[in-house]
């Protein structure tokens, strides 16, 4: 999360990012921010999770069901 936030404007709720540069998830039409770290789904919130430096972090806002 630290990382995001130097680069791009970030909001959230309770360690789970809820926008990002201004693009909001949509809880009605089951939208979210998600991501990847070394392409596997990540299983923490982005505010516990931690990387190492070569990590590959991909966010995605997609819809969820």
């Amino acid at each position: 999360m630290a990382g995001l936030k130097k680069a791009w404007r970030v909001k959230s709720t309770n360690g789970f990012i809820t926008a990002i540069d201004g693009k909001s998830q949509d809880t009605h039409k089951q939208i979210y921010w998600t991501y990847t770290i070394n392409g596997k789904f990540a299983n923490k919130g982005a505010a516990e999770q931690k990387v190492n430096n070569h990590d590959k972090v991909k966010f995605t806002l997609a819809k969820m069901n």
